[in-house]
């Protein structure tokens, strides 16, 4: 009830900047980077540089300074709200036990509670005052922060973003956030060979990397998610091979149990952020959907005749390209009439800016109107690569429903087929 009330507060008064995605209604991960990429793509179509600082806060959620909480609580907030969030916080102590032995009480004078349901927004209402620049922009996913800042000029970029370092370096020490340069990164997207020269914080460098991970995602410096995708097929290859048991030719599991098991374990992993990465070039898009072919013939033991088009609409599963498109119209039907103007300015054909293209670098905007199909290229080396049925298999046992001896997917030919010859064998 409270946390409700101090809501309508803090959104009528816009306390919290419409950079900031985590922990707000109706913003997510998704939204975050496609508004960074779409700052990217921007750049990279005007041939500029677009230089990104990646920080790292330590302990994000331990380090609100009580006191300094307390002070910008005051501001913004009626009397007995801040009285009650006072007495919240206010004398607080902990105690530390090893083996029978308990060390004094000390008073706790940092921290939101972890798991409280007002921890969040707390920690939204200390970072909101953050100092910004106008010739830099800023991304912020509660302590995931990027500030980057795109020109053709690599000098005045690193000048642009060193100002801001220096103010944010001021802020940090004022309301006693640390930032840890270790796990801090930069990178410059941009299609030169040139990089922008190196920045400081707190009188250290940041380490320059030529992809970085945000929110889930590796952003390469030009941008073709081909570091993302090579990633997410490791991971995915990794994660067949321990459910093989379940989904393989020897499993006693029927059909609709396999089918399962791949949309809930395999599917989502290289389900996230397809409304981005799902512009990619065709040989990107292709390693992923060579998994899934691959794991549809492991899942129905298909035999290698079986064309990958008809593997997919019997199983009326979608290919990678269907689902990208799918995404990108579902995510774009919720950006219309979105309170924050940053998600707002998504929701358009084109990047925003309308840059002239000139290299045409594959963006988000684009997946709705790519008319690839990427199962006309046929999986042949799917078929050779992992077993298929044979006639060693009497009583057709890949893939049945348990207990009946009959496939839920009768209707297709090749398994209606399969299923005479293996009976008559």
């Amino acid at each position: 009830m409270i946390l409700k009330r101090i809501s309508k507060i803090i959104n009528d008064n816009q306390i919290i900047p419409h950079t900031q995605f985590r922990f707000q209604n109706k913003h997510s991960t998704i939204y975050q980077i496609h508004h960074l990429t779409d700052s990217i793509a921007y750049s990279l179509e005007n041939k500029s540089y677009c230089s990104a600082i990646l920080l790292d806060f330590a302990q994000e959620f331990d380090r609100v300074w009580h006191p300094g909480l307390l002070h910008k609580l005051k501001k913004i907030l009626p009397p007995s709200y801040y009285l009650f969030f006072k007495s919240y916080l206010e004398d607080r102590f902990f105690a530390t036990k090893v083996g029978s032995e308990i060390s004094n009480l000390a008073p706790i004078l940092a921290g939101v509670p972890q798991g409280a349901i007002s921890s969040p927004i707390l920690f939204n209402i200390y970072t909101a005052n953050q100092p910004t620049t106008s010739h830099t922009s800023v991304a912020d996913f509660a302590d995931d922060k990027v500030i980057f800042t795109s020109g053709k000029n690599p000098h005045l970029a690193k000048q642009h973003l060193q100002n801001h370092l220096n103010l944010l370096t001021d802020w940090y020490s004022k309301w006693k956030i640390k930032i840890n340069n270790e796990k801090s990164s930069r990178v410059t997207f941009t299609l030169k060979q040139s990089t922008v020269p190196l920045v400081y914080l707190n009188n250290k460098v940041i380490p320059s990397s030529s992809n970085v991970k945000y929110l889930g995602m590796t952003l390469d410096k030009r941008l073709t998610w081909a570091t993302h995708i090579k990633q997410k097929q490791r991971i995915l290859n990794a994660r067949r091979r321990a459910v093989f048991p379940l989904i393989g030719k020897q499993s006693k599991i029927n059909l609709n149990t396999k089918l399962l098991l791949y949309k809930t374990l395999l599917k989502p992993i290289w389900l996230y952020g397809i409304q981005l990465w799902g512009s990619a070039k065709k040989s990107n898009i292709y390693k992923i959907q060579t998994f899934q072919s691959t794991s549809l013939r492991m899942i129905t033991c298909a035999p290698p005749y079986v064309s990958n088009h008809t593997l997919h609409s019997d199983l009326k599963i979608l290919t990678v390209k269907e689902e990208a498109k799918n995404s990108y119209k579902l995510f774009r039907a919720r950006l219309a009439n979105h309170s924050n103007p940053l998600i707002l300015a998504l929701n358009s054909k084109s990047i925003p800016g309308n840059p002239p293209r000139r290299i045409y670098v594959q963006n988000a905007h684009n997946v709705q109107y790519d008319s690839v199909d990427m199962l006309n290229i046929q999986s042949v080396k799917a078929a050779r690569d992992h077993p298929t049925l044979t006639t060693d298999d009497p009583e057709g046992s890949c893939g049945l429903i348990e207990g009946t001896g009959k496939r839920p997917i009768e209707e297709s030919l090749w398994i209606s087929s399969y299923n005479k010859n293996s009976h008559k064998s």
